[in-house]
Formats: structure tokens, C-alpha cells, sequence
């Protein structure tokens, strides 16, 4: 059976150490710019070279993490960095900006490149509208079925990756900016604040509505192996060394076991250590087993939960609990209180039978000390577990357990000086010579004797599978002598595998602009419809195009008395399910429908829509962050973008035309979370599985209310039962409306949620009044936004 790829995170070279120690075939780690966790220790050039040549050394590869959006300013440096990491030895690249990825694949083609799950991606047409970059692996969008990654797995034309055990974005990867409007701290940047694990308010339910479970495969492994992918990866580049060894080496040891055959069955004390290193209340199979509706969230803190201990009996002086221990305690390990406070704390005080103790439990005793609210009854957790993260840490600061199987022979004859040759599976020779060896005087070296000697390889990573003694009966040879041609071959050796691509030489190569400058254009407004509503078709005639929902015309609920100046048809970031069949099979009738052009929300609908027969327009899902990924998207047959929302003016100024219609956002509450979760369905409806509940069919409105008030308007997909939040504040900025024309932005976009007809009327006669010079005060003060404008991110 071919296992996939068992894949661990290093935040540091402890967490690499861990991973590999513990049976990772694979490590993912990022430099120090560009990567999806900034914040994680991270590793410097000489840090990196280190640390792939360890990694190597033990044949485990390394994926370098450059997976955020790149500015056209930071372009060449971005390169640099790419080809410090192949200098570095590099396995792949694991990016997520496609205008970064098509540099790379020119500049140094011999490095792989994996897609990130930020890249978006659910489908096998998704990854073969993007084959024209050669990707050697796509990590696929993590709000899959095990049916759904069996069948891309099978239809992809590259091999796929997906996660398999830790945390879970509620939103879409590469699709958020929550963080990013609210604080200026982009997911697509790695600086994302998870707004997502905050309280929020939703009609009569509050709590951490947006919080996921983290995931845990560890039960689906023989389904996971079974559906083909080529890798399934842990996450968690900013959980501690620990955390890694503990995750990996569970995982390890149950894909072993289904390599092994037979009966499959996970063993608890394993479930509880992956617990006890990190949970949200348990764990879920994220969408693996099919949307969980509300069993897929950690309604009630969103924070490491432990693994439950018992009950606070009474609170004695001075920080001292009397408990009823259900479990194990010991000095060292941590516990908390489950009330309003949180109080916890390290044992470090601890009594079982009223005498002092190491350990406790189950039963009656007293710990300390925990200062801070405490209540009879109030239940008591174990955050952490000392003993098992010294285990933990033993396995990758102790003697080495990862070793390689090489193969070795010597040769010991008299006249001939001694030899001994090492070589491992991947081609890698060494042999080394000593003394020219002499007739013995009293023993002759043995067969058994030298095998005595070379087989004791101790702390380096090699380990014999076999080893050929060549010797004439009469040569001899002292154990001090063998010792040391074993000690100098597998130190050669060792080189020799840690320089894996010594034939790698440093890449120089100065980033050109893709494109010529941008040539002001003469602007024009447009209408994105998040809702088709018939009390605004008197009012489309105002808007040079307007994009309307394909599903409302799909569906037959379109009743149009005039037909607006160009009609749009828009697609959501991701179509799975309902509408993309929907999609499939309406692909060739859109212009009978009467639609000038589609606006494709993902890389998979210009390869579903090549032969609609209509122009194809990218949305701002796409990420069109930079010049390069502009001149890609004209290559892959759009005629024109929507820049991401999360440039500012300067940047789109700077941008080059590439021979592309631009368009940018300048009214409305903008799209901040797509999500295949619906809070509506799992709050209001109660649905735990995830099945459309129909509330959304009563049109009423639905927000979530943040700590501060503010409320995000929550679009729900009565079709796939999926959701979309939108910004508490409207973005207003008409007086940039002249600015965005002289920078070459042909299409200004107004987004309509539930502004009423006369209010659309007056926002469509300002933007057509700024286009024309004049400019007021009307949309501005509180409640209005300026986006990322004047703020980067």
C-alpha cells in the first residue's frame, strides 16, 4: 500500500527536530518573510540550511512556506528569498500568490511548487485552470468530504495534499478579511488576528460563533489513505515542539498500522494524549464526514481546553483546593477551573490520603496553588501533562530514534589497506581507507569481530541493514582502527546527504515589470447585486453594468423590464455542491439568458466556463494583489480583474496596464467571510449536521454583533447551506473616484446589500457626480469605512 506523505510544521528548529524524530516524512517551515505565520520563530538563511541538512540527512524533505500575497515592492526581494531557500536545498516551495508563482517557475524552474490551501482550491477543474504554472502538488481547500477529495484525487492531473489534525479556519483560506478591515492584519499577509475566535452575538445566542474545533483524521486514516492524496499534513507552525512530536508520532504510528493491514482501531490513551497537547472542546472531522452545522464550532471559549480532572470540593487558605481527582494528577502538570475567571495554574503543591505526593488521583486531594474565583462543584481540567511532554521532549533531544538503513562493506586484506564503503538508497557512495593491513601475529581479524565494530553506528542516524565483511583469515586489524573508519564513512556520509542538490547554484535574476504603464481610462460604475431584488431594476439603467447572481437567473426569478446597459453574471469564491452542478449545466445557455460576461469568483470557473461563449471577468477573490498575477490572469484568458481590496491607493497607482480592464471596489459593505458554515443554520435553526434549514428563504435579516457593537451582516446560501459576512461598515470613497481613473481603473464597483431603491439612487448620483469632479461630505463620519486606501496591510 502506498501510504501519503505523513507532513508535520516547524516553527522552529525544536519543532523540526520533533517532527522528524517522531516520523515525519515531511516538514513545512517558513523563512523569515512571506510566510502564513509570521509570528512563529521562523528560520533565518543560515538557520534554513541547517536545518534542511538535518532533515535530509534522515530522509525527510522540506517544504520552504511562502505562502502569503506579495506587493510589486517587495516582488524582487521575494525572489531573492526563493532562491536563498533553493540555494538552501528546498525540497519545494509552497506558495500562495500566483503573479510570485509564475516568477518563480521562470526564474528557477528546477524548484517545485506546491499551491497553499490559501490558494483556494476545491476541485480538479480548479487545478487544471492553473497547470499552466506547473505545480507539483495543490493542497486543497479544507471544507472537503472524504468523497469529494477521492474524487479530485483521482481526476487531478498533479498529486493533492490536505490537512489531516489541527486548527480550522471557519472561513474559506485566501478568502478572509476580517482581520484584515477590522485591524488591519491580513490572513493573506500572515498577520491574521483571528477575529473568529472573539465572542459575537446572534439573535438571542451569543458565544464564539466562528470557532471551529480543531480537526482530528486520526479514526479516518485507512479512508484518508484509501481516497489517493499524495500527503496528509498536521498544522500547527505555532504550537510547541511538544505539540509536534506528540501529533506526529501518533499519526505515525497509525498509518504504519494501516500499511500493516488488518483490524484498524485507535487506541484511547492515544486520543487522550492528543487532547491533553491541544483541544477546543474536543475535536471534529471537520468536513471530512460532511458539514457538522454546529458540532463543528467550540461554542463556549475558544482556548486550549485540556482534558477533564474532576471537581472542586472546597477552597482551603491560601490557594489550596480539596478536589475529587476522576484522573491522574502530578506536580508539574497544569489544571484549570471551568467558571467565569479561568483560574488555573502549576501544581505545584499536591496531597493524596492528607500526605504530601508526586502524584494523585483518582480519588480525594488537595493541590495548590490556584488563586483567583473558585467554587464547589466548579469543574477541574488538566491544561498539561509534564510527564507526557517530557516524553515528548526526550524523543527529539535524546539519542537519535530516526535512522536511515545504509549498507556497507569491508575489506580487510594483508598488503592491502583496509576499506570500508557505505551507500544509501539514493545513490549517495562513500569509501574510506586506513592503514595498509598487516599479518596478525596472534588473532586475525574475524568476520564476527569487525561486524562488532562497524554495527555500533550509536548517535549518528545510520543504522546497517547489512554489511559485507571481505577478509583473507590472516590480515589484522585493531577495533580502534575499525571505529574510526566507521566514525569517518557515516561522517562523509552524513555530508553527502545533507548537501542533497550540491549541484544547485545561486539564482540572480532582476524582477521586470510584466507590463507597460497604465493609461488613464474613462471610468465607469458598476452594480454588484449581492440579492437580485426586482425594486431596483428602475434604477439599473443608472449603472454602466451590473452584476447579478447567476443562481437568481438559473432559477427562473429574474423578471427584467429593461434590460440594464451590460449585465453581468457573478460567481461566489467557491461553487461546490448545488451550484456548481447548476453552473455545469447551464454553462452554454448564459448568453440566451441574456448576460454580456461572467465574474469568476475562483480559478476552477475559467475552466468550467472556457466555452460559454462570453467574456470572463475576475472578482476580487481571485487576489490580484500585485502586477504579475494581473499579466497571469490575461494569460489565462480573462479579460479583466478586481483588484484586491486589500491595496491601497498608491499601490493600484503603481499598477501597469497588462492589457487588462481593472476594476476596484469604492462603496459598500464588502465581502469579508465566505464560509462553507452557516451560523444562521447552527444557531438559529439548531441544525448539527449541517443540512439547509430554510430560514434564509424568509428573507429576514441576520448580523453578527462583535464586543463593541458593531454589527456583520450574515447572506446565507439557502442552496448550499453556506454563508457570507460582510463588513459593519460601508466603504465610501468618492472622492478617490478620479484618482482610480488616472491610475487606470476602468470599473468602479458600489456593493448592494439592503440600501433601499431611493438610497441606491443617491449613492449611484455621487459616484457619477465624483467621476465629473465634484465631491461632498455625504458619505462620510461614523458607520462609513475608507478601507485599505490609506491603510496597508
Amino acid at each position: 500500500m502506498n501510504l501519503p506523505e505523513l507532513l508535520s510544521p516547524a516553527g522552529g528548529m525544536d519543532s523540526l527536530k520533533a517532527a522528524v524524530e517522531n516520523g515525519a516524512d515531511a516538514v513545512y517551515m517558513g523563512g523569515r518573510l512571506y510566510n502564513a505565520r509570521i509570528n512563529a520563530d521562523n528560520f533565518e538563511v543560515d538557520d534554513m540550511r541547517r536545518a534542511i541538512g538535518y532533515a535530509h540527512v534522515r530522509g525527510v524533505n522540506v517544504y520552504i512556506t511562502m505562502n502569503t500575497l506579495i506587493a510589486d515592492a517587495e516582488m524582487q526581494q521575494a525572489l531573492d528569498a526563493a532562491g536563498e531557500a533553493y540555494l538552501a536545498g528546498a525540497d519545494a516551495l509552497i506558495v500562495q500568490d500566483l503573479g510570485f508563482a509564475s516568477l518563480v517557475r521562470e526564474h528557477i524552474p528546477a524548484l517545485p511548487l506546491h499551491l497553499s490551501t490559501q490558494g483556494t482550491v476545491y476541485s480538479a477543474q480548479g487545478i487544471r485552470a492553473l497547470s499552466p504554472l506547473g505545480f507539483a502538488r495543490v493542497i486543497l481547500a479544507r471544507e472537503l468530504s472524504l468523497n469529494d477529495i477521492t474524487r479530485i484525487a483521482g481526476e487531478s492531473p498533479v498529486p493533492v495534499e490536505v490537512f489531516a489534525h489541527g486548527a480550522l479556519c471557519v472561513c474559506f483560506s485566501g478568502q478572509c478579511l476580517m482581520s484584515s478591515m477590522i485591524g488591519s492584519r491580513s490572513g493573506n499577509r500572515g498577520r491574521c488576528a483571528q477575529p473568529c475566535r472573539l465572542p459575537y452575538t446572534l439573535r438571542n445566542e451569543k458565544g464564539y460563533l466562528l470557532s471551529p474545533k480543531d480537526l482530528c483524521s486520526v479514526a479516518l486514516l485507512p479512508e484518508l489513505v484509501r481516497s489517493g492524496v499524495a500527503a496528509l499534513k498536521i498544522e500547527g507552525r505555532m504550537k510547541s515542539p511538544e505539540y509536534v512530536a506528540v501529533v506526529t508520532s501518533v499519526y505515525r504510528k497509525y498509518l504504519n498500522l494501516v500499511s500493516a493491514g488488518g483490524p484498524y482501531a485507535v487506541d484511547e490513551t492515544d486520543m487522550q494524549d492528543l487532547l491533553q497537547v491541544f483541544n477546543r472542546g474536543g475535536f471534529s472531522t471537520g468536513y471530512l464526514l460532511g458539514r457538522q452545522g454546529g458540532a463543528l464550532l467550540c461554542r463556549e471559549r475558544p482556548k486550549h481546553w485540556g482534558v477533564p480532572l474532576g471537581k472542586v470540593v472546597a477552597r482551603k487558605a491560601k490557594g489550596v483546593l480539596d478536589v475529587n481527582l476522576t484522573g491522574r494528577l502530578a506536580l508539574g502538570d497544569g489544571v484549570e477551573v471551568i467558571n467565569d475567571t479561568l483560574p488555573g495554574g502549576i501544581v505545584t503543591y499536591l496531597t493524596a490520603n492528607g500526605r504530601k505526593a508526586a502524584e494523585a488521583g483518582p480519588g480525594r486531594a488537595e493541590l495548590g496553588y490556584v488563586e483567583g474565583q473558585v467554587r464547589p462543584g466548579d469543574a477541574l481540567v488538566k491544561t498539561s501533562d509534564k510527564a507526557l511532554n517530557e516524553r515528548a521532549r526526550q524523543s527529539f533531544t535524546d539519542k537519535p530514534r530516526k535512522k536511515e538503513c545504509i549498507h556497507g562493506e569491508l575489506t580487510a586484506r594483508v598488503g592491502e589497506r583496509l576499506r570500508f564503503s557505505v551507500w544509501d538508497g539514493d545513490g549517495n557512495h562513500v569509501s574510506v581507507e586506513g592503514a595498509e593491513a598487516a599479518p596478525a601475529v596472534t588473532l586475525p581479524l574475524t568476520e564476527e569481530a569487525a561486524l562488532g565494530q562497524l554495527n555500533k553506528t550509536g548517535d549518528s542516524p545510520f543504522e546497517l541493514a547489512d554489511c559485507r565483511v571481505d577478509v583473507d583469515g590472516i590480515a589484522a586489524a585493531k577495533l580502534s582502527e575499525l571505529n574510526a573508519l566507521r566514525r569517518q564513512a557515516l561522517s562523509e556520509l552524513e555530508a553527502l546527504r545533507a548537501n542533497k542538490y550540491s549541484a544547485r547554484a545561486s539564482v540572480h535574476a532582476a524582477v521586470e515589470p510584466p507590463c507597460g504603464k497604465s493609461e488613464a481610462a474613462k471610468p465607469r460604475l458598476s452594480l454588484y447585486l449581492y440579492r437580485w431584488r426586482d425594486d431596483l431594476s428602475d434604477l439599473l439603467h443608472m449603472a454602466d453594468r451590473v452584476y447579478a447572481p447567476i443562481t437568481a437567473f438559473t432559477q427562473g426569478r429574474v423578471k427584467l423590464a429593461a434590460r440594464p446597459k451590460e449585465l453581468m453574471a457573478w460567481l461566489p469564491a467557491v461553487t461546490f455542491g448545488s451550484l456548481n452542478s447548476s453552473l455545469g449545466k447551464h454553462a452554454k445557455s448564459l448568453a440566451d439568458m441574456g448576460f454580456d460576461g461572467v465574474l469568476a469568483g475562483n480559478a476552477e470557473h475559467m475552466e468550467l466556463l472556457k466555452e460559454c461563449g462570453l467574456p470572463l471577468y475576475g472578482d476580487a477573490s481571485l487576489n490580484a494583489f500585485n502586477a504579475h498575477t494581473l499579466a497571469l490572469y490575461g494569460k489565462l484568458g480573462l479579460k479583466g480583474v478586481a483588484l484586491s481590496q486589500e491595496l491601497t491607493m498608491a499601490q493600484i497607482a503603481a499598477l501597469p496596464g497588462c492589457g487588462l480592464e481593472k476594476e476596484a471596489a469604492v462603496y459598500g459593505r464588502l465581502p469579508l467571510m465566505p464560509s462553507a458554515h452557516c451560523p444562521v443554520g447552527a444557531e438559529v435553526a439548531k441544525s448539527s449536521l449541517g443540512k439547509p434549514c430554510g430560514l434564509c428563504r424568509k428573507n429576514e435579516g441576520y448580523t453578527l454583533k462583535d464586543r463593541t457593537g458593531a454589527r456583520f451582516p450574515v447572506l446565507c446560501d439557502a442552496g448550499d447551506c453556506r454563508s457570507l459576512i460582510l463588513n459593519a461598515d460601508i466603504l465610501a470613497v468618492p472622492e478617490l473616484a478620479g484618482r482610480l481613473a488616472r491610475a487606470g481603473v476602468s470599473t468602479l464597483r458600489l456593493y448592494i446589500h439592503d440600501e433601499p431603491p431611493r438610497e441606491v439612487e443617491r449613492v449611484l448620483t455621487i459616484f457619477r457626480r465624483a467621476l465629473q469632479g465634484e465631491t461632498n461630505d455625504e458619505l462620510k463620519g461614523r458607520g462609513y469605512t475608507k478601507g485599505h486606501y490609506f491603510r496597508g496591510v
